[in-house]
Order: C-alpha cells, then structure tokens, then sequence
C-alpha cells in the first residue's frame, strides 16, 4: 500500500519523524519497501508564468517564452507543443540540478536561455509526459514548486501480510503508529448529521449473508465539474490512483482514507428497485473497465429491475456509472463477507482496490460512518442535498473472547514480561479486555480478523515490545544423556555399508496398485486407501518387492545392466482388524556382476552373491534354511528364510520366471527382505577383550549325505561351543568322481584360539578330534 507521508502525519498533529516511523513500522511486521521523497532536487524550481511567446528565428520547433517568475522576466527557449502566453508551468532557474544535468546559461540556435521549462516526467511526478505541467492559474509567480504542488513531502509503500486487512488505510496505519509509539492521534472529523429527506429507492438485500450491512444514500443537485482541492489531488496520486471526477475521487479518497470501499451510481441510470442479490445464469455485464464479461452463477452482485448493475465489491458497471455530468447519484457502503468474496475477482482475471480489501476483511462497524464521511466530503466539495443514510442489518460476524495466559509468553519470549506492560499494549491496541486471576479475557475488535487464538494475542504483544528488544538469553534445561537405540545407529550403518557394496537407495512411495498387493505379494487382507491420491495408488504396501520391481523394468528399458536397489521403509499389514507397521531392509540385485574383462569372463548375479552381501550387512549371525512357507513370488528350489538367533526374520529368493517374463526382464532378478525391527530386537553384546595371541588354522574335509544342509554342518559346530573354536565355515563343495552318488564332500575351515596362550599342538589336535567326534556321531560324517 502507497500513501502520502503528510497525510499520516497529520493525524499527529506532525509530530512524526520519518526515518524512525519506517524503522518502528518494519519492527512491528509491517515493512516498509520504499520512501521516495517528493521534494528531492526540487530547489530552484519555482511557479512561472508565460507572458510573451514568439517563434525561434532559427528553429521551427522551438519557442522564445518571455517568463515571469516574480521579481523577473526570463527569456527561456522551448520547444514544449503546449508553450503558450498566459499558463503558469515549472520552471527551473539557472543553478537547478537534475539527475543528468545542471540548468546553465546557454544559448540554443544563437538565442540565449536562461532556464528551462518543466514536464511532469522532469520534476518526477510522471513515468512520461507530452508537454509542460500546466499549474493552477491562481499560484503566485516565483513561489517554489514544492510549496505549490504540496511536494514537501514523501510516498511511502508499505509491504502488508494478508492477515493485516485493517492496515489498508491511511487510518488502519495510523492506529498501528498509535499503538507501536503511544503517541495519540485525531480522527478526521466526522459529523453525523441527520436529514428528513428520505430515499424513495427501494433495496431489498436478498443475499444477507453475504452481505450482513448495506448502506446507501442519495444526493441530489450535484456539480461533478468542480475543482477539487489540491491536497485531496495530491494524495490521490501519491497512492497512484488517477483521477477521474470529483465524485469517483472522493469515493477513492474515503477508502484510501478509512479503508472502506464504496461505489456510486448514477441515480438517473438506475430503473426501478436495487437488489444485492445472487447472478443468475447467462447474465452479463460491462464493467467501467470495458470489459464485458460473463458473471459467473451464484456470483453476488447489485441490480436493478434491468439486470445487473455491478459485481459486489469487485467492480461497477458502465451502464450506471457516474460522469461529469451527472446531478443525482446513489452512494452505497456496504460489508461483503472474505467468504463470499474469495476468488471472485481472479475469476474475471481482475484485482481491484475493493476486492482486494473485501476478500482480507474490513471493518463491518463503520460501514455507516464511513459513508457518513464521504458524504460531508461531497456536499462541502460538489454540493448538493443528501437523504438520511439508508441501512439494512443482519446477523453480523460474531467475535470470540480470547483467553491470554501471561506465563504463555514468558515461555515463547524466552523471558519475562510485566502484567502492566501487557495491559499498556492491549490499551494501545484499542482492545477490549479484562483480567480474570491473573488470565486476559480479550474482545477482538472488529476490524482485527486475523485475532482468533491465543498464539494471535502473543504474537501482538511480541511484535509490540520490539523484535530488536526482545533479551536474547542462554536456554536454560534439564540436561540428561539421551537413550541409546541401538537400531537407529544400526539402520544408518546398514544404509551406508549397503551402498559401499555398490546399491543404489530407493525412495518410493508407500502405495501400490491393489492387483499387485494381491497377485504379487499374495496379500488378500490389504488395507485398502479411502482417499487414494491416484486409482493406481490405492492400498498399502506388505512388502517393497512391487515398488522395486517398478524401478527394475524402468532402469532395463533404459538400458542398464547392472542393477542393486535397496531401500529402508516400514510395510503395512492388517492382523485381527489391528494395523502393524514393521520397518524393514529390502533390496534387489539383478544383472551384470562383473563386466566381460581381460582376466575373466562376464557373469551374472546368482543367489550366493546377493547371500554374501546380506551377510556382510548385519551385526549379528545370520542362517539360511529352506522355507517353512515357500514364497510364491519366488523360484521354487532358490529361496531360503533368514534367520537370527533362531528366529525369522526375512527371506531372499529369485524372482519365479513366470514374473521374470511378465515384467520383461532377461536376467534372473534376486530379491530380498529384513525385518530390522526383529533384526535388533536383542542389544548387541560386543566382545571387548582384547586378544594377544595369533589364531591357528585347520582344513577338513568330511564326507555326508547329499540332503545335508551346510548350514546345519555349521550350526551344530559352534552351538556345541568347543573350546577354542572361534570359527567354523566353508569354503569347498564337491560332487563327481570319486564320490557316492548320494554323498557330498565338505571342506571347511577352523579357527582356533586361546585368550591368554598360544595353542600347542596337543591342544589343536584335541579341538580337531572333538569336531569330527561330534559330526560322526550327529550326522554320520566321515573324514576324507
């Protein structure tokens, strides 16, 4: 919002200074984006008078203006296309200093000038001009140009949030400096005058609550010829309002003034009753802008018994509006609901200075005297004879006690402040309140719509005392070490060490088509979505297998043959009419393992690969086995349970080739999943004792049935816990010659160790005896 600085000011009697006015404005939330000083390099520059105007000798364009500038005549060269004999204009005397130039002596065609006249564009009062600014004949000669044209003043802009409607105003400003210095100020006086002249109009507000007050008023014998005074001009463009007419300006000066938009009809344009009413369909109109539109259904609007007058509180029609010849005029003020304006005027691609206030909210309270103003204003200007003001009132906006607790502001200031100071600001603020033990009960006024909550009320008494006041003080708590989860740390290490052995994470979403949670995942008790955000998008997910698969066939079709995902997220699933969350590490691998090279062989994935690399993941020891509840989505003879600490706790498979097919994949595709909440359910127990002797290796090869599983072979080794043994793995499988047809040879590799001595070689012999004793007796191995 622009407005002119001696217009505030003299609310105050001007007592404002305004470089500390922007910065207490922009402390308090309302910032000042500009000050532009009107009557910056304007010295030198008086009121002249063309007395004599004769053509150059020497140039066709250019005049020589004999100027009169009080105690002077001037001879001044001009080529102005408006240069004529009895106008007043600006002009600038030698020593005068633009921008770009200084006024000097000089002579232009052999003909001396000395000084220049001046446009509006000149005296930066104007973006452009087509010749001299003409200025009122009554202005005494050599008076000084800011003197004449009000100058000595400045445009300030303020950068309003669109909660503060009720600073909208020149009035709404001033109550805001009221409030953030203290200072008083004086009302523009307001008479309230009674008149027994009454409307002969009939209203009938149809629509009440849209639009709860209507006011109007008729004023006859008008004469919109007159020459308003200066100061209202001046003020008018300082907020860069153009003027139109004397009663179009005074209607925009009222609103600049109180933040109160009106609008005037042309009484004689106006056939039968006026009705607020809601447009019906296929109604159109031609706004002052000349813009015909169609108004939308349902669109509040005023008419009379033709049809539509103008769109409430966006813009007046032509077919009513007031001209210079005008005599009888209806004035209307009235309070439209934000609800019932939001988004009207954007719909007709418009933004208008009514709308604009309507749509934040303006005070419904002086609807009336608002008008009340602008009608002193127009028969002490224009003259004329009003009727008494007109209203039709119905259920008002009702506004809500607030309830302010003074502790809630210590604890969001971060420090105390007094009850009295509180008090001081509410009484600033023109607030209505009382004080219930030590609790404020505050009556919001009504043109503060953004004050609803108690964080609202805060906000005011913070915003008051002073962004750059408040204390900044060291925070004061309780200090206790926090708890240590030992599954967050885990899922970061997991999420790194995964992407060190070359995955790349996964983000995706956690809903999914609902034939792939039933087909794909075998989940026939899904959650399914109320509100889904897409069709294909409509249930929760039991596994990341879909949403991986998804991106599978997205890389394959763009040509990427070396593919590892994972990705760490919770699944949903439905037990007992009760939701469950599990958070999980799914992943999966298909493709290229090693590129075709000089030393070897390009090869695929396998199952042993994507095994390895879960095994290199977790901090705990992992087995595989042959799943209780095979996976249909799986392959039949690859898949396997993992397991931790003898519980399951995820699976790892090959996709089955029926699925491989339907997505159009070439290459086998592993999949993977871990629950990381049953994963690290047990705290870690690390071994801190520190070792000084070197382990000692042995190889066997023993010789078993061909249905032994190597992960039984190696469980039953360490859970028999033998003295010494630390580990107990493979790392050999043979099957041919030499060899039963159901027999299998398994090398494996012992490590031993004592904590405190090195091992000699009875004791490793002992160790070695032990484990074959016990394989012979468990599972009738035999050593090769």
């Amino acid at each position: 919002m622009k407005f002119s600085f001696s217009w505030l000011n003299s609310y105050f009697k001007n007592s404002l200074d305004i470089q500390q006015l922007e910065q207490d404005l922009t402390m308090a939330g309302l910032e000042v984006e500009s000050v532009h000083h009107l009557a910056e390099n304007l010295e030198h520059i008086v009121v002249g008078e063309i007395v004599a105007i004769e053509k150059h000798p020497d140039a066709d364009k250019l005049n020589v203006c004999q100027v009169n500038v009080g105690a002077e005549n001037l001879q001044i060269v001009c080529g102005a296309p408006n240069a004529r004999s009895g106008i007043k204009v600006p002009c600038a005397l030698i020593g005068a200093k633009f921008p770009e130039f200084t006024i000097k002596k000089a002579k232009l065609r052999g003909v001396e000038s000395h000084g220049m006249l001046c446009s509006a564009k000149e005296l930066n009062l104007s973006e452009a001009a087509e010749g001299l600014l003409e200025l009122d004949g009554k202005l005494t000669n050599g008076m000084g140009i800011v003197e004449a044209l009000h100058l000595d003043d400045a445009i300030i802009e303020v950068s309003l949030t669109p909660n503060r409607a009720d600073c909208l105003s020149v009035h709404g400003i001033a109550r805001e400096v009221k409030a953030i210095t203290g200072k008083t100020f004086v009302d523009p006086h307001t008479q309230i005058t009674t008149s027994k002249k009454t409307s002969f109009l009939q209203v009938h507000v149809e629509n009440n609550k849209a639009c709860p007050v209507y006011s109007c008023v008729e004023i006859t014998n008008i004469d919109n010829t007159v020459t308003l005074p200066a100061e209202i001009i001046h003020r008018l463009e300082c907020a860069e309002i153009n003027s139109i007419n004397p009663i179009v300006d005074l209607v925009n000066y009222v609103m600049l003034e109180t933040g109160q938009p009106m609008h005037a009809f042309d009484m004689d344009k106006i056939k039968g009753s006026l009705f607020i009413r809601d447009a019906k369909a296929h109604e159109k109109i031609e706004l002052l802008n000349d813009q015909t539109v169609d108004i939308k259904k349902d669109d509040l609007i005023i008419a009379d018994d033709d049809g539509p007058l103008a769109i409430a509180g966006v813009m007046g029609g032509s077919r009513s509006s007031v001209q210079s010849n005008s005599t009888r005029i209806l004035v209307e003020s009235a309070f439209f609901t934000p609800d019932s304006m939001a988004g009207k005027a954007r719909h007709y691609r418009l933004n208008t200075d009514s709308s604009h206030r309507f749509e934040r909210g303006v005070d419904f309270a002086v609807t009336a005297n608002s008008l009340q103003r602008l009608v002193n204003l127009i028969v002490s200007t224009c003259g004329g004879e009003a009727t008494a003001i007109h209203s039709i009132e119905a259920e008002l906006p009702q506004r809500d006690v607030i309830k302010l607790n003074p502790q809630r502001v210590d604890k969001i200031l971060g420090s105390s402040v007094d009850l009295n100071q509180i008090k001081d600001i509410f009484s600033n603020l023109d607030f209505d309140f009382k004080i219930n033990n030590q609790i404020f009960e505050v009556l919001p006024p009504s043109y503060r719509f953004d004050l609803s909550i108690e964080e609202d009320l805060i906000e005011e008494v913070i915003r008051l005392i002073g962004y750059d006041n408040i204390v900044a003080e060291p925070p004061k708590a309780h200090l206790k070490p926090l708890t240590y989860k030992p599954q967050e740390s885990s899922v970061n290490a997991i999420r790194h060490r995964i992407a060190g052995l070359g995955y790349h994470e996964l983000v995706s979403y956690s809903f999914i088509d609902q034939h792939m949670e039933q087909s794909l995942h075998g989940n026939q008790d899904h959650i399914v979505l109320e509100n889904p955000i897409a069709e294909n998008m409509n249930t929760m997910r039991s596994h990341l297998w879909a949403s991986h698969l998804e991106a599978l066939q997205y890389n394959v079709n763009r040509n990427q043959h070396k593919i590892k995902f994972f990705e760490i997220a919770k699944t949903f699933i439905k037990k007992s009419k009760a939701y469950h969350e599990q958070l999980v590490l799914s992943g999966l691998v298909s493709g290229t393992a090693i590129e075709k090279n000089w030393v070897e062989k390009n090869r695929k994935y396998d199952f042993f690969d994507v095994k390895a690399d879960i095994e290199n993941l977790l901090e705990c020891p992992l087995e595989f086995q042959t799943p209780s509840k095979p996976i249909q989505l799986f392959h039949p003879g690859q898949q396997a349970e993992i397991l931790s600490d003898g519980k399951v706790i995820g699976n790892l498979g090959m996709l089955h080739p029926s699925w491989q097919k339907s997505f159009d994949v070439d290459d086998s595709v592993f999949l993977f999943e871990i629950n990381l909440d049953k994963a690290y359910a047990k705290p870690i127990n690390l071994n801190t004792t520190t070792l000084k002797t070197i382990p000692i290796q042995r190889d066997i090869a023993v010789l078993v049935d061909r249905n032994i599983q190597v992960g039984e072979v190696v469980n039953l080794v360490k859970n028999a816990n033998i003295e010494y043994v630390i580990d107990f793995s493979l790392f050999d499988v043979y099957q041919g010659q030499g060899i039963d047809e159901d027999k299998k040879s398994l090398a494996f590799l012992i490590l031993m160790q004592d904590t405190y001595k090195t091992l000699e070689e009875k004791d490793v012999e002992t160790t070695v005896e032990n484990i074959l004793n016990l394989l012979k007796k468990e599972i009738n191995a035999v050593l090769r």
